[in-house]
């Protein structure tokens, strides 16, 4: 008995590390789909749930290591999207989730058509609109040019607006 005790309390023991990247499962017929990951922010300032993310190059090399920094930009279609943040706040030099697949709320600019491609913007941390060409990524899909929840069109006044997006990050070289 003691040995069957002592084997439980080694699996109950090995259980104990989490990993926060998630690729969920649909549960009912109202589950919302979005794979996760954990990253770390190395903006120099807090990023908030539904801004875009791009990974840092400059700074930590992400092309070179592989560290999971993120940072903001404001060139469109950037090459390095990296995700949507997921965290109400992520302070600068903490780690936080972020979506990389699925539905998400998502910062983006106004004068925008729903069901068309949207990537990086021009404001940093913003969804614009997406232009064809080489050596670009895209964000994915609004799904709709409404803010969350309130339901209201993105106008040009909004300072953030929350809109639907199904993330799909595709890059074109």
């Amino acid at each position: 008995m003691k040995r069957l005790l002592a084997s439980l309390a080694l699996v109950l023991a090995a259980q104990g590390v989490v990993w926060a990247d998630a690729m969920p499962l649909t549960v009912g017929s109202t589950t919302q789909s979005s794979w996760t990951m954990t990253v770390f922010n190395d903006s120099g300032g807090e990023l908030v749930s539904g801004q875009l993310a791009v990974w840092d190059t400059d700074d930590t090399e992400y092309d070179r290591s592989g560290y999971r920094y993120v940072t903001t930009t404001t060139t469109s279609d950037d090459i390095d999207t990296a995700g949507v943040i997921l965290n109400a706040s992520c302070p600068d030099q903490q780690l936080c989730e972020m979506v990389v697949k699925g539905w998400a709320l998502v910062d983006i600019a106004t004068g925008l058509t729903e069901d068309t491609l949207i990537s990086t913007g021009a404001t940093a941390g913003r969804a614009g609109d997406s232009t064809a060409g080489n050596n670009v990524c895209y964000l994915g899909v609004l799904r709709e040019n409404l803010h969350q929840p309130t339901t209201q069109v993105c106008s040009t006044g909004s300072v953030h607006c929350l809109a639907p997006v199904e993330v799909n990050i595709v890059c074109v070289p």
